[in-house]
């Protein structure tokens, strides 16, 4: 991981993984701005293909630690994952798979590549656990002997001040405790023909809809919170 040291009123800390972890190719750093915003977790990491079930478990169970504490975080490296459909969240059932899905679900992150990275397969991953923390995705040709496309972005990092965000409280969605039948039993109970009554595309249906999923996990899904981190 390179970033520059002379980003005017930019703060980097290295975020220490436990020596348990040491296996897993993943490092981290913290950055904050100069208004002492909510800090962004920038995490590398890497996924070997080769991985027999329980480093695959290992290597998500290290990635789930390293998010638990930072209410921001931005995971950027290559999962080889290329049976994943990012698009429609859909997958094999198996353990990696499995794994994948349930550290994507429960940590509340969005992939934001959406176009192959190597091939026809997108094995590379930018995920965000704040929507608006990326964007301006743009896919680049290798560089050197890479056999993977250069992915570039631009990070999000400026939030409201620390005093603003404490008043606002610190939270966000804790997903690997919400009431899943409690979701699905809501959104089975919904009267869509009167929901979608007045909706006259499918951008007004897909909001519509949206605004149903909202209320569901407002309702069903509980929230945890963070300690805002200063360094």
């Amino acid at each position: 991981m390179l970033i520059r040291k002379d980003l005017p009123g930019i703060e980097i800390c290295k975020f220490d993984i436990p020596s348990q972890f040491n296996e897993a190719k993943i490092l981290a750093v913290d950055i904050v701005d100069a208004n002492n915003s909510l800090s962004l977790r920038v995490v590398i990491c890497y996924r070997s293909p080769g991985n027999d079930t329980d480093s695959n478990l290992f290597f998500f169970n290290t990635l789930d630690f390293v998010c638990n504490s930072c209410a921001r975080v931005c995971i950027m490296g290559d999962l080889n994952l290329p049976e994943f459909d990012w698009h429609s969240l859909t997958y094999p059932c198996n353990a990696l798979y499995n794994a994948a899905a349930d550290f994507v679900c429960y940590n509340n992150l969005s992939q934001f590549i959406i176009k192959p990275t190597r091939s026809n397969n997108i094995l590379d991953v930018v995920l965000c656990s704040d929507v608006l923390g990326c964007e301006y995705i743009n896919m680049h040709p290798p560089i050197g002997n890479s056999d993977h496309n250069t992915v570039v972005f631009k990070v999000n990092l400026s939030l409201p001040t620390h005093g603003d965000a404490s008043a606002a409280g610190l939270v966000s969605p804790d997903y690997s405790k919400a009431d899943w039948d409690g979701i699905n039993s809501y959104l089975a109970n919904c009267n869509w023909n009167v929901i979608f009554a007045d909706c006259a595309d499918v951008n007004q249906y897909w909001n519509r809809f949206l605004e149903m999923v909202h209320i569901a996990v407002k309702i069903f899904v509980h929230t945890k919170s963070f300690k805002p981190h200063n360094l």
